[in-house]
């Protein structure tokens, strides 16, 4: 089942019963009299529950793996201020192993979602005109499709499709490469392969239109 929205997210559901529990213990005597070390410790639970959101609202991958890094590192600090909070007889020892594993199953969730996402950076969708998702490694029987190519810079999404065509994992050909780079490394990738490479300097056009139409 595809996830459409955060709250469907298993770290973000844990990381909200972790923010449920750090806030019943600090509204408890004397822990809720330590306003400085209540508010913080607070706070860290909220970063974790919060850039697991917006991580999921982030618009690639890599951005969303760095606020899902975040999230992960405060978990850490929620973590070492239980210990601090168990030192100063804030908490019981019961509150401190139960709040302690639930920090931990966070981690665990963010950690592998982090994984996950790297792991789709290196195996990209690729997406054909009727808009239906398709990955390599969904070994599924599909229709041949020719794929085009709109790149820039390293071009390492280009070689990882390309990879996956002459493994036999993705039945497709790529029918261009174009750049509005001319040195990209990607346009000479395309053209070690014998696909077609095309350089469009959008400088030479007026508007974005012109860009567009040749495009």
């Amino acid at each position: 089942m595809k996830i459409r929205k955060f709250e469907e997210l298993n770290a973000w559901k844990e990381s909200r019963t972790l923010v449920q529990m750090i806030y019943l213990i600090t509204k408890k005597t004397p822990f809720c009299k330590d306003y400085s070390f209540c508010d913080q410790i607070r706070r860290a639970s909220l970063s974790v529950m919060s850039n697991v959101a917006e991580g999921f609202e982030s618009s690639t991958d890599k951005e969303h793996v760095n606020f899902l890094n975040y999230a992960r590192r405060s978990a850490g600090e929620v973590r070492s201020q239980l210990y601090t909070a168990l030192d100063q007889n804030y908490i019981s020892n019961e509150e401190f192993d139960k709040i302690c594993k639930q920090v931990t199953v966070v981690g665990k969730l963010i950690t592998g979602f982090i994984s996950y996402l790297r792991k789709s950076s290196n195996n990209p969708t690729i997406r054909p005109l009727d808009n239906k998702t398709i990955r390599p490694s969904d070994n599924k029987t599909i229709r041949p499709i020719i794929i085009g190519v709109l790149v820039s810079g390293q071009g390492s999404n280009l070689q990882a499709i390309i990879n996956n065509i002459k493994s036999g994992e993705l039945d497709a050909r790529i029918g261009c490469v174009i750049s509005d780079n001319k040195d990209a490394i990607a346009l000479k990738r395309a053209e070690e392969t014998d696909v077609p490479a095309y350089y469009i300097n959008p400088g030479s056009h007026k508007t974005y239109l012109e860009t567009e139409r040749e495009l």
